[in-house]
């Protein structure tokens, strides 16, 4: 098993995805850029029965499915939707949940850049 908290091994914070896709400051990211940013396995869905400390830590307003053409809001969505033929949407909250809860190298150096991020903030004033 890799060592995530090997620092040798976490890009730097303007290499890292998950800081890259925070900083673009989109309201909305796929799953597919949700996961390849995380360093999960292709393919992979954020919201599943094998994930559910995620699932448990979104909230309302959190995740959204494009479907017909318009986004679909809701809590209930996670249960309701399968997934199939959508592209299910993750919130800037939500990618910061998941960089919280993914043990992965990309997410180890997300959650060390964010913590300096915001104990510099607090310092500077």
């Amino acid at each position: 098993m890799e060592d995530i908290y090997d620092r040798s091994k976490w890009p730097p914070a303007d290499q890292n995805p998950l800081v890259l896709l925070l900083e673009r400051g989109d309201e909305w990211y796929t799953n597919r850029e949700l996961v390849s940013a995380l360093g999960l396995t292709p393919n992979r869905a954020m919201i599943s029965t094998g994930n559910p400390t995620f699932i448990r830590a979104l909230g309302e307003g959190d995740t959204a499915v494009v479907s017909r053409g318009g986004y679909v809001y809701s809590d209930a969505i996670r249960a309701a939707h399968s997934g199939r033929g959508n592209n299910r949407l993750f919130s800037r909250r939500a990618l910061v949940l998941a960089a919280m809860r993914t043990n992965t190298v990309n997410a180890a150096a997300f959650r060390d850049w964010l913590a300096t991020s915001i104990a510099e903030d607090f310092a500077n004033g």
